[in-house]
């Protein structure tokens, strides 16, 4: 059983919002504006390093508990 297609007329679903035409540093329409992304020049290490070390407790802890639950039951 063939069907014959709809036909649509193309029509814009999405505009720039007004403010658009104000943005910096050329992004276009929908490109972003100094209020839209963080300062570039920070490095988050530090951050890499808290969860990383957070992480590795965790498991540490996760694989203790394990042991001394399979000691306790066997």
């Amino acid at each position: 059983m063939n069907f014959e297609r709809d036909k649509r007329e193309p029509q814009v679903v999405a505009q720039p919002p007004p403010e658009a035409s104000a943005r910096i540093h050329g992004g276009g329409p929908w490109g972003p504006s100094d209020f839209d992304l963080p300062d570039a020049t920070g490095k988050n290490t530090t951050a890499i390093i808290w969860v990383a070390a957070v992480g590795g407790l965790v498991l540490v802890l996760l694989v203790g508990f394990l042991a001394l639950f399979y000691f306790q039951v066997t």
